[in-house]
């Protein structure tokens, strides 16, 4: 890295970019790697995708949540204050959901 300045990582339209400066000294091919990081990976996705993990970015990735994080939220749900609004928005197909984003 040029000046000891960590790289930079910023969102730009539809994607992240990680962008830095580096000095190099002679012609030819050169190879180079960047090693990223869990904490590194988990900003870039946080970057692209906000502090939210809806259910459209969990089909389109492929991803799921653990049975710990479903009942976690489950957890917090309290029936008695649910209207039967709430209830129909709970028990809605992933794929209705989606076609709201």
């Amino acid at each position: 890295m040029h000046g000891g300045k960590p790289p930079t990582v910023y969102k730009h339209w539809n994607s992240v970019l990680v962008g830095w400066h580096q000095k190099l000294q002679h012609n030819g091919a050169y190879r180079m790697d960047l090693e990223l990081m869990q904490a590194d990976i988990a900003l870039l996705f946080r970057t692209a995708f906000g502090d939210e993990i809806t259910p459209k970015i969990l089909n389109k990735y492929g991803l799921r949540l653990s049975p710990q994080v479903d009942k976690a939220a489950l957890s917090k749900v309290k029936l008695g204050d649910l209207t039967l609004e709430d209830l129909k928005a709970i028990v809605k197909p992933a794929t209705e959901a989606d076609d709201e984003d």
